[in-house]
């Protein structure tokens, strides 16, 4: 990217001093568990929300979803549930199967 200049040299040799390499959250379900409840207890105390119930269905699609857009989608979508919780309770933020935005990711532009 550096060499197409479409990054610029002096922020890449920047942030390469110490990289991180941290495979796609795909390859790495089982931290999905614990992401969800960080993300809901920031959003939750940030909406004054109290989520008390995680439902396992809600639970299970997430770990079963293949994320293209990786933790920044996971991140939105609690903050999406959050903000439509009721009762305590997450609701599955996904979209449903054969609706437009669950397959947006696969739209490629002309």
């Amino acid at each position: 990217m550096v060499k197409r200049s479409e990054f610029r040299s002096d922020l890449y040799y920047r942030l390469n001093v110490f990289p991180v390499l941290l495979p796609p959250l795909r390859e790495r379900r089982e931290d999905i568990p614990a992401l969800v409840a960080h993300f809901v207890e920031i959003y939750g105390r940030r909406m004054s929300r109290q989520i008390e119930h995680v439902p396992e269905t809600t639970m299970s699609a997430l770990e079963s979803y293949h994320w293209p857009g990786n933790i920044r989608e996971l991140q939105n979508l609690i903050e999406r549930a959050v903000i439509l919780s009721n009762d305590g309770v997450l609701p599955n933020p996904l979209p449903a199967v054969g609706t437009w935005l669950f397959t947006l990711p696969r739209l490629q532009l002309l």
